[in-house]
């Protein structure tokens, strides 16, 4: 299964991809009951910006290394925040928050497959 996004910044594209570490920083920056499009909605555009950034950064990193874990492949090293300040401009908001959310989105497809027995076998303390 892909979770990956992709996005192309300065003709160089990008794996995106928001894992469970990822959704820890979320929840350590923002709490845990937060609704980004809210939170950005609320913000005026330069703290719009710097938590695009924040998110691209973060989303480039995860994108990587799950692309190295799961598909093998060589993957351009994540920018950081400084480096995305320079390539983009503010008017690249709304692109980056669609490929966000698509990679949020994305993240909610689960990975793990569980077979049911045929037969339900009831654990000792079970009744």
């Amino acid at each position: 299964m892909n979770r990956i996004t992709r996005i192309e910044i300065a003709g160089t594209e990008y794996p995106l991809a928001m894992t469970t570490r990822g959704l820890k920083s979320v929840y350590e920056r923002f709490g845990n009951s937060v609704d980004l499009q809210a939170e950005l909605a609320s913000k005026p555009p330069m703290e719009q910006l710097d938590i695009a950034l924040w998110l691209l950064a973060l989303m480039m990193e995860q994108g990587a290394e799950y692309t190295r874990i799961f598909e093998g492949g060589d993957t351009p090293e994540p920018l950081s925040e400084d480096d995305l300040a320079i390539r983009i401009s503010i008017n690249d908001i709304e692109v980056i928050f669609e490929k966000v959310i698509d990679a949020i989105n994305l993240s909610m497809t689960s990975e793990v497959q569980v077979e049911s027995p045929k037969k339900k076998k009831k654990l000792p303390w079970m009744k």
